[in-house]
């Protein structure tokens, strides 16, 4: 069991390859690093670096072929899947270059599903989502559904629901991949402000330069290598 008071996430060796046919391709080759909360990081990397990959294994959304991530001492693929499922709810939160809000729910019921899933009061959900959409500047569409969005919007919304359970650690994929730069300005600034409210850690994956400069550590994956930019 993991208590409160989380601070690191600690990749040890990690290695992963993939297949064609029976020719192993290897996309990370022993990638060490270790993440506090609190900080923020950039991974950067040309397309088809593997930077998505790296990023959805730190998160315990893909397996490594070999290593080990911690979260501070405890392994999480040595988890059952539900301890693991658990973990994954309360500790991180995830954004992706695509948005995957649920269209058939409202823009409020989008956000507070993660709370419910916790086992939180929907009152309780409600007030907190509130406060979120206020801060992401959508205190009006809360009734709305995500096809009545922008895709700005819809991001920020994703964002919301991303850190409603105040995570240790936010994973950006690309998270202003599909945006306008004013858009990517906005939603870049939106993570870094709730990273610093709340104190998270924020692993941020992206080729964009006016993005990535503004982690505090950012770090180039190349040829499955990964070393400080």
């Amino acid at each position: 069991m993991i208590e409160d008071g989380v601070d690191k996430l600690i990749a040890n060796m990690v290695c992963k390859d993939f297949f064609q046919g029976d020719k192993a391709m290897p996309v990370l080759n022993g990638v060490s690093v270790e993440f506090e909360k609190g900080k923020t990081y950039a991974i950067t990397g040309v397309s088809g670096s593997g930077k998505s990959t790296l990023l959805h294994i730190l998160g315990g959304l893909d397996v490594p072929t070999s290593g080990t991530v911690l979260l501070n001492d405890l392994d999480i693929y040595s988890l059952k899947a539900s301890a693991k499922e658990r973990i994954l709810n309360q500790r991180f939160g995830f954004v992706f270059q695509f948005h995957y809000l649920i269209k058939e729910l409202t823009v409020l019921e989008n956000i507070i599903v993660v709370g419910l899933i916790k086992g939180q009061a929907r009152k309780e959900c409600i007030a907190r989502a509130e406060e979120l959409l206020v801060e992401m500047g959508l205190p009006d569409k809360r009734n709305n559904y995500p096809s009545q969005l922008s895709g700005g919007q819809q991001q920020r919304v994703a964002i919301a629901r991303a850190v409603f359970n105040k995570p240790c650690f936010l994973l950006a994929d690309e998270p202003t991949g599909n945006l306008d730069k004013q858009n990517a300005q906005t939603v870049v600034d939106l993570i870094l402000r709730a990273q610093s409210d709340w104190g998270m850690g924020v692993i941020l994956c992206s080729h964009d330069p006016d993005v990535y400069n503004k982690m505090g550590m950012v770090y180039n994956l190349h040829d499955g290598i990964l070393t400080i930019k």
